[in-house]
């Protein structure tokens, strides 16, 4: 693989990384010249349910998991009389958190009208493989506002792109991602049994040695309010699922505002997590990657002043206790919010400071390893990341 610039080959429009077998330059294309958008049949709620069937994708699930369904003679009618994606499209998210995108693989599925569409050609030089990776590493952010609610047609027929014209280096630049994504699947396999480890030493916890004692979360956290007053004061944090991250690296895209004034300050040791949810899940991480970093403002930030702190994390991340009072109260509408004073307000099982400081340190090897684990994640999304940055124009 090259990755001499253009400017020394003197080749126009090319990447900065290429499979050394090809040297032509790169062609280019608008949407609208070759592509059509469509949608499936429009769903009612009283067509749902909740019973297993088959699973009707929205927004917030599409990727996930399902929370309603249609039944089959509906869905068989459905998918032979109206639009229906093909084995391959990409199908995208026109509203919510937009742009998210998946490739249809062809299971029995239905999908939200007008908020999830895909694109469909008939005589493409792009094939559909290759079409997913130019769309889902789209920055939609530079569309119109640094903050867009809504992708429309016009937006997606619009879209320009740059494509090898040979299809064999459309195939291999493909194939290279989807062994990097194998591989980070596979990291993150890894990662979630441990953690369901974790989550088996700390049940087996609760029953033998809680025995129905409670703390509230109010008197072991302070929250911690300092803001920036200036642009780019420090380096953006994402808090995921894995961890805490530069979004530099966890990206290969800003994901933040252009001006990072008022983003909430995480200083190194202490917590914060992701204030909505459209599952119920949230993920408190502690900030250990460096000395000050900065969140978003909708992102709590507090430390555990509790000494048992290790405790109060997992329970935090991993206790069904605790989950099911998260799940009790859906005050952000359609949407799961905890905000600071919902989460003083969690109880989380307790137990004496003998058997707790042992729970901490029977843990304590587990989460050597996640570290670990994780570190290797997030550089094979790096990896990844740079492979985005420089396979493409």
């Amino acid at each position: 693989m090259s990755n001499d610039l253009d400017k020394n080959k003197k080749v126009p429009n090319v990447p900065n990384l290429r499979f050394g077998e090809y040297n032509d330059s790169w062609d280019f294309l608008i949407i609208k010249n070759y592509y059509e958008t469509q949608m499936c049949k429009r769903i009612f709620a009283n067509q749902t349910s909740q019973n297993e069937s088959v699973p009707f994708y929205k927004i917030g699930t599409l990727g996930g998991i399902a929370d309603s369904y249609i039944s089959k003679e509906l869905f068989k009618e459905y998918k032979s009389k109206y639009n229906f994606p093909k084995i391959g499209e990409t199908l995208i998210t026109c509203s919510g958190t937009v742009g998210k995108c998946i490739q249809f693989d062809g299971q029995d599925a239905y999908f939200q009208d007008s908020n999830i569409v895909w694109l469909r050609s008939e005589n493409s030089p792009i094939i559909n493989d290759f079409l997913f990776r130019l769309i889902d590493k789209k920055d939609w952010s530079q569309l119109n506002t640094t903050t867009i609610s809504r992708i429309y047609t016009s937006d997606l027929l619009n879209l320009k792109f740059y494509y090898p014209s040979s299809k064999s280096e459309q195939e291999k630049i493909v194939l290279l991602l989807n062994k990097i994504d194998k591989r980070i699947e596979t990291q993150n396999k890894i990662i979630k049994e441990l953690n369901a480890l974790r989550n088996s030493i700390m049940d087996n916890f609760y029953k033998k040695k809680t025995n129905g004692l409670y703390k509230s979360v109010s008197g072991m956290i302070d929250e911690f309010c300092m803001k920036t007053t200036r642009n780019s004061e420090y380096e953006v944090l994402s808090s995921t699922a894995n961890g805490i991250y530069r979004q530099s690296e966890y990206f290969n895209k800003e994901a933040a505002s252009s001006d990072t004034t008022g983003y909430k300050i995480i200083p190194f040791g202490y917590y914060t997590y992701r204030s909505m949810s459209d599952t119920g899940e949230f993920h408190f991480n502690q900030q250990m990657l460096i000395d000050k970093g900065i969140v978003s403002p909708a992102y709590p930030v507090f430390t555990i002043i509790e000494k048992h702190s290790k405790y109060v994390l997992l329970s935090l991340n991993n206790s069904p206790i605790v989950k099911k009072q998260i799940l009790a109260d859906k005050s952000g509408g359609t949407r799961f919010a905890l905000p600071l004073s919902r989460l003083r307000k969690i109880q989380i099982p307790w137990a004496d400071d003998k058997d707790i400081s042992c729970f901490e340190e029977l843990t304590s090897k587990i989460d050597t390893k996640l570290t670990l684990e994780k570190l290797i994640a997030s550089k094979l999304l790096e990896q990844k990341n740079y492979l985005l940055a420089n396979l493409f124009i």
